[in-house]
């Protein structure tokens, strides 16, 4: 290869490897009020990503947490409401208990929970929310564990 094609080549990784496509999926629970999981590629050539919980207020995100990083085929997440305003975001390695009226977001889990949908995608498929009714509940047990 030419040291000019070398140049061209090594340009296009770096523009690349600097880039930060992100996708984002979102559960609206009323007015102006969604949670969201937003992926944004880690590497240009993996499908290796960095998963964000938001939840967004008035419209616009109000509190965003970094969840667990996803190294291949393991940013889907389930979602559940625990009454009250009150959800958990369940990945194969992190729970994420969301307050949607305090506006708070930590690790933990609820009792009595139900499940509302999964934000997933993957294999050609476009990264959205799909509701209960349309997908049941995601085993998120790692394989090989």
């Amino acid at each position: 290869m030419s040291p000019r094609t070398c140049l061209w080549v090594l340009g296009l990784l770096l523009l690349c490897s600097c880039s930060r496509a992100g996708r984002t999926a979102s559960y609206g629970i009323g007015d102006g009020v969604m949670l969201q999981v937003r992926l944004e590629s880690m590497h240009p050539f993996l499908a290796e990503y960095e998963r964000t919980a938001i939840l967004v207020r008035k419209g616009k995100p109000d509190l965003r947490r970094t969840m667990m990083l996803d190294h291949g085929g393991y940013s889907a997440t389930n979602l559940y409401a625990c009454g009250s305003g009150v959800y958990v975001m369940e990945g194969f390695f992190d729970t994420w208990k969301i307050d949607s009226m305090a506006g708070t977001m930590s690790e933990g889990d609820c009792v009595g929970r139900v499940y509302l949908g999964v934000f997933d995608g993957g294999s050609g498929r476009p990264w959205q929310f799909h509701h209960a009714r349309v997908r049941p509940e995601k085993d998120l047990t790692p394989s090989g564990i």
